[in-house]
């Protein structure tokens, strides 16, 4: 049986590098899996079980309905959007970070 992980894992699918940066700073000690496309979303939350995953929403919602297949939204936090809710978002967790002196994934 594996050992579970300590470290906080994210699976993000975006292919802005802006938004992949302003979440890397928001969970700077996180374990980040970047994936461009739904189909290597999928082949990624096969694999592993993730503590976050991040979702860029194109046109369709085709991207909400593969995640909603491969992960459990019990243990896992889900955030989807538009790049430009994805990026105020990342900003709110920087804005915590900062007011708090502590990273999301750190403890208080």
């Amino acid at each position: 049986m594996p050992v579970p992980s300590s470290v906080f894992s994210v699976l993000l699918m975006t292919a802005d590098a802006g938004v992949q940066a302003q979440f890397k700073q928001a969970f700077r000690d996180a374990s980040f899996t970047v994936v461009r496309d739904v189909a290597a979303l999928r082949k990624e939350a096969a694999r592993h079980q993730f503590d976050a995953v991040v979702v860029e929403c194109r046109n369709t919602t085709d991207e909400v309905v593969a995640l909603l297949e491969q992960i459990d939204p019990a243990r896992t936090l889900i955030i989807t959007g538009a790049r430009t809710v994805l990026k105020k978002t990342a900003k709110t967790f920087q804005s915590l970070d900062s007011q708090n002196g502590h990273g999301p994934n750190q403890p208080k």
